[in-house]
């Protein structure tokens, strides 16, 4: 799914440490994974959004909403907020998506600076 949603490879092996280390989700369906959303360490008391990703037959059904949330309750016991870049400059998968703001923006996010292309959100999880 990573592959097919952001046509670029996965590190697995970082990932799978990142997932075994601090908040994620995953979605799964009859079996098949439609969504995931994990965490990096970006400060001792912030996590960094690594990615959040629903499959393009899922998207604007609440999954994402649903996976962010998810690992904000998990995050919240032990981690002051969540930091996270959005930036159009990334290459695009095999789908052209939305910008993002919105959705951050319903979740509590708030821009802390932006670029032409670029947006650092961060949201207070205390």
């Amino acid at each position: 799914m990573y592959r097919n949603e952001l046509s670029r490879e996965p590190h697995a092996d970082r990932v799978a440490a990142q997932l075994a280390t601090f908040p994620s989700a995953v979605a799964e369906d009859g079996g098949s994974l439609v969504g995931f959303c994990y965490t990096v360490n970006f400060a001792p008391d912030v996590l960094e959004l690594a990615n959040i990703v629903v499959a393009e037959n899922r998207r604007n059904e609440g999954l994402g909403g649903i996976l962010l949330q998810h690992v904000e309750s998990q995050a919240a016991q032990t981690f002051a907020g969540i930091i996270l870049v959005n930036s159009d400059l990334y290459p695009q998968g095999k789908t052209v998506k939305r910008p993002a703001t919105d959705f951050y923006h319903k979740h509590g996010y708030r821009i802390l600076t932006a670029t032409a292309g670029t947006r650092i959100f961060f949201k207070d999880l205390k």
